[in-house]
């Protein structure tokens, strides 16, 4: 560090946190996810119901989206899995609470916001609600 400014020797590192969520849904897709769906939606357990904690939609290929997307059209279902009052913007359909994802993310917000969340890879699909 030298006082005053930086110089070339000067490294932002930024730590990456990972960490496994549930996808309770997923949102309508615009420009060209419009016929698949835009982010998965997620949430923590919290008293037997998901509370919503971000959309990831960052890092699909179509190929990984459309083969995602096929799966929840499979285990839609009307009925929101998160708590109630829960707010989401452009829902496309809600899903069975069935399927942990590994999602990479930069810090959380005092709120329990995800902030930067990057989706990684499915990691598990269970037989119904643990």
């Amino acid at each position: 560090y030298i006082p005053g400014g930086r110089v070339p020797e000067w490294q932002k590192i930024k730590v990456w946190k990972t960490g496994t969520f549930i996808v309770g849904g997923f949102t309508i897709g615009n420009g060209w996810r419009e016929d698949i769906m835009g982010a998965v939606i997620l949430g923590q357990r919290d008293a037997g119901k998901l509370r919503y904690v971000v959309n990831s939609g960052s890092v699909f290929t179509i190929q990984a989206l459309e083969e995602l997307y096929s799966v929840l059209k499979t285990i839609k279902t009307e009925q929101s899995p998160f708590l109630p009052g829960t707010k989401v913007d452009k829902v496309g359909g809600w899903v069975k609470p069935i399927i942990s994802v590994d999602i990479k993310y930069a810090d959380v917000t005092r709120d329990g916001q995800l902030i930067w969340p990057i989706f990684l890879k499915i990691k598990e699909v269970s037989n119904g609600l643990s």
